[in-house]
């Protein structure tokens, strides 16, 4: 049962340090709503806060670098983008745990000695816990998973009254009121088909949630929600429910 809030209030000045604080109700940029007793914030950084908890899914971190090896160059601001971003989403919500539902790297090719110490440099100036649910493209997560002071989950994270997992195929079975999950990078395409623009999106069906990829350099994939789901895209700095 999703049930959504009263009129948003603004929220005071965020904290100035990525450390642990209390968030303000939520406010006009955000989405506020209540699933299975808990409250949620979706938030535009592409992020959902639970309590003090920030989720986030598919970083895909190193994805730029991998393709700079294979001769495709990409600037370095692509990776200091979601970093950054990141940080926002921590400082404004003063959240004291980052849980990642899956693929937080991209491929073991991306994984650069300048990838690590440049996320090692993040990680050490957030004093929170780092938890991840591992997905399908984080195969080298031995090689970074100490640096980044990573805390691993099980494929399927329960959290009552929730399930985490990263592919929405590993909770067929789950038995938890509600799940959350990433994997398939959710996105609505707005406006003539040529001149279409394609924005992040949350899917929120009756059972399962899906995230909209973190990483501003992931495709999205369109998605064509049933009659009961709804259904949040992300535009100019605002989440925003589309309705029919």
């Amino acid at each position: 049962m999703l049930d959504l809030p009263a009129q948003p209030t603004a929220p005071p000045d965020a904290p100035d340090a990525l450390a642990p604080g209390t968030f303000a109700p939520c406010a006009a940029r955000d989405a506020c709503l209540t699933i299975a007793g808990q409250r949620l914030v979706l938030l535009p950084e592409r992020a959902i806060l639970w309590g003090t908890t920030l989720l986030v899914a598919d970083l895909h971190l190193g994805k730029g670098e991998a393709m700079c090896r294979l001769g495709v160059g990409v600037p370095r601001v692509v990776l200091d983008e979601s970093l950054d971003r990141l940080s926002r989403a921590v400082v404004r919500t003063g959240a004291s745990r980052v849980l990642v539902l899956g693929d937080l790297l991209h491929a073991p090719l991306g994984i650069t000695q300048g990838l690590v110490e440049r996320v090692r440099a993040w990680r050490d100036s957030y004093p929170g816990d780092v938890t991840l649910v591992p997905g399908n493209h984080d195969r080298a997560l031995a090689r970074v998973a100490d640096a980044w002071h990573l805390r691993l989950a099980p494929d399927v994270l329960h959290e009552a009254p929730f399930a985490f997992a990263h592919d929405p195929q590993a909770l067929r079975e789950h038995h938890s009121p509600y799940a959350w999950c990433g994997h398939i990078h959710p996105a609505v395409r707005l406006g003539p088909p040529r001149l279409a623009t394609s924005l992040p999106a949350f899917l929120l069906s009756r059972a399962v949630g899906v995230l909209p990829a973190f990483s501003a350099f992931t495709a999205g994939a369109p998605v064509r929600p049933a009659p009961h789901d709804r259904l949040y895209v992300v535009a100019d700095g605002r989440v925003m429910e589309l309705t029919a």
